[in-house]
């Protein structure tokens, strides 16, 4: 199609009609686009955007895989008081699971060994948490626990107690499993 510079054939106005129809949809829907852009924008916080980046770009230092602790301590009759497990400085320890094996007797009844866990955070008071063992059925001076605790400490010490009669025998054995995380202030 030729452009005269003149009177169109009616035929060659409906062809220009139609590029130029063709031409405002292509330019609004452009437009519509820009317009949707520019909001979208706007609209998402700058801060969201910056910790999507940040978070492809920085590894997760308290991914519990990456430090892991474990301990295993022996408690008995002789050696009554608490023992101190170390945390090393800058982190703290987020107990996740407690195991318990041991034996208890006495000469004058029945006796429950008592496990504690002592802890504290952030310069609070400590905090006492009790794990009772559950006898053996088949050997009654035996005793057992096992379980799915969530203890924060920046320190922390087991020791051991007792309820019911005064013991002869007194021995555990603890395991301890968790992870440590940084401490950030």
């Amino acid at each position: 199609m030729d452009l005269k510079y003149g009177p169109q054939t009616p035929e060659e106005n409906s062809q220009i009609m139609l590029a130029f129809t063709t031409f405002k949809k292509h330019l609004v829907t452009l437009g519509v686009f820009c317009a949707v852009i520019v909001v979208g924008s706007v609209a998402v916080p700058r801060s969201a955007l910056a910790q999507a980046i940040k978070a492809a770009l920085v590894r997760d230092a308290d991914l519990p895989a990456r430090q892991p602790f474990q301990r295993n301590i022996i408690v008995n009759l002789n050696d009554f008081s608490y023992q101190n497990i170390p945390i090393p400085t800058g982190k703290r320890l987020v107990l996740e699971y407690v195991s318990v094996s041991g034996g208890a007797a006495s000469t004058q009844g029945g006796v429950q060994p008592i496990i504690l866990i002592n802890s504290s955070v952030a310069g609070s008071p400590q905090m006492n948490f009790y794990l009772d063992m559950t006898q053996s059925v088949t050997a009654p001076m035996q005793f057992y626990k096992s379980e799915v605790v969530k203890i924060y400490a920046d320190t922390l010490a087991i020791g051991f107690g007792y309820s019911g009669y005064t013991p002869y025998q007194l021995a555990a054995q603890v395991q301890i499993s968790g992870h440590l995380v940084d401490i950030t202030y």
